[in-house]
Parts: structure tokens; C-alpha cells; sequence
């Protein structure tokens, strides 16, 4: 299992992500995601970009309270805290996908 919540840059993951949430997105992302996107870090760096994650309270996508990491991080722009491998691996996956279309 990764160990996400290393500091980096002298700031927490949590505060990371608060200061890239509020200030890299308009409207500011509310901070109820924050757990999300570490969730969200934490399972495609462990090799599971689809794995299911629970919404916040009062919070859905596309109709559902559940949503796939990979979407999270897509979203979000989260590619900056993710492994190299795990988003390379993730990206050859989708080009597959493609492929076999």
C-alpha cells in the first residue's frame, strides 16, 4: 500500500490538495472532496484506477453517490500526486480499451 500522506513541499496531502481544489478550479471544489481525492490517490496508486468510492453527504456524479477513482483524479487534475507507474500503467489500459473497440 502507498504511503500518501508523506509531506511533500513542507505541507501536508490534505493541505495540498485543499490549496489545489480551492484555487486550480472555478468554482473552487468544496473541501468535502478532499478525503475523496486522497482515496482516490491512495487506490490508483495501489493499482486499482477503478475502484468505487463513496461521494460526501448531499454530493453525487451522474445520478450516483459512488464514483470511480480515475474519475476523481480526472476531474480533479490529480495527476500530480499520482506514481508514475500507476498513471502509465492506467493510460495503456485506456488505449487498449480503445483499441479493442
Amino acid at each position: 500500500m502507498t504511503n500518501i500522506e508523506e509531506v511533500e513541499f513542507g505541507l501536508p496531502l490534505g493541505l495540498q490538495l485543499e490549496i489545489h481544489l480551492t484555487n486550480n478550479h472555478y468554482p473552487p471544489v468544496p473541501l468535502d472532496m478532499v478525503p475523496v481525492c486522497v482515496e482516490a490517490i491512495r487506490a490508483i496508486n495501489d493499482g486499482d484506477p477503478y475502484e468505487w468510492l463513496d461521494l460526501p453527504k448531499g454530493v453525487s456524479y451522474q445520478g450516483n453517490h459512488l464514483i470511480e477513482a480515475i474519475s476523481v483524479a480526472e476531474s480533479f487534475h490529480l495527476d500530480g500526486w499520482l506514481e508514475e507507474d500507476a498513471w502509465l500503467a492506467y493510460e495503456g489500459r485506456l488505449l487498449t480499451d480503445r483499441e479493442e473497440v
